[in-house]
């Protein structure tokens, strides 16, 4: 699983874009070994894929902030477009060969089931379909397995990459509205999802530990 770095929106004429973080490439590096120690050699959870994730999250937040800060226009449309045209191109490859080794190795029975997961992994709510199937992760391959539930993490990203934003241009609206800090305003809503993602997970992965390890929520 590689990192998908989110795109920025365009730098302004006169800047450049901020050099690249040596300690953030080094820890993308320990995740991809986390990740890989997991499905290799042991079944429990590496934390790796949430490594990921919140480095995704940390460099979206950084590009839109520091727009934010100079007063510049976040363009949320030129930013979805540039994200997901590069998502779409390798996703879509992989989807097509997916499917036609469904249609090769997979008896017609599993058909409908997995042309659904094709869906759900080109519109980015494969983490859902898989939640609301209750597949447990944990498990393994077996006959039940799907050869599009890696793409659970892909789909996740796919939603911070389109609320994220929206999250962030509600924050710099009430920060011209109020005159308030936009990075006070920002901390205060996002500590605030942050600890009711907790309460969330802890008590969905109490519940029902197969779908929480899904849930966009407890992943927040």
């Amino acid at each position: 699983m590689a990192l998908l770095t989110p795109a920025r929106p365009h730098a302004p004429r006169t800047g450049t874009a901020p050099p690249r973080s040596p300690s953030l490439q080094g820890l993308r590096g320990v995740a991809v070994l986390l990740v890989v120690a997991f499905h290799v050699f042991t079944d429990r959870v590496s934390g790796g894929v949430d490594v990921f994730f919140v480095l995704s999250a940390f460099l979206l937040t950084g590009t839109f902030v520091r727009r934010a800060e100079a007063g510049r226009p976040l363009e949320l449309r030129a930013y979805w477009l540039r994200t997901f045209s590069r998502l779409l191109g390798p996703l879509a490859v992989v989807l097509l060969a997916v499917l036609a080794a469904v249609l090769a190795l997979f008896p017609p029975s599993r058909w409908e089931e997995l042309f659904g997961h094709a869906w759900g992994s080109l519109l980015h709510v494969q983490n859902w379909v898989l939640a609301a199937e209750a597949v447990d992760y944990y498990a393994g391959g077996g006959a039940a397995s799907t050869p599009l539930q890696h793409t659970w993490s892909l789909s996740l990203q796919g939603q911070v990459f389109l609320v994220w934003p929206l999250l962030l241009a509600g924050t710099a609206w009430a920060s011209r509205r109020t005159g308030l800090p936009f990075r006070r305003l920002a901390a205060a809503l996002f500590g605030a999802l942050f600890a009711a993602s907790l309460t969330w997970s802890a008590a969905s992965t109490a519940a029902e530990p197969q779908g929480a390890y899904f849930d966009s929520f407890a992943r927040v």
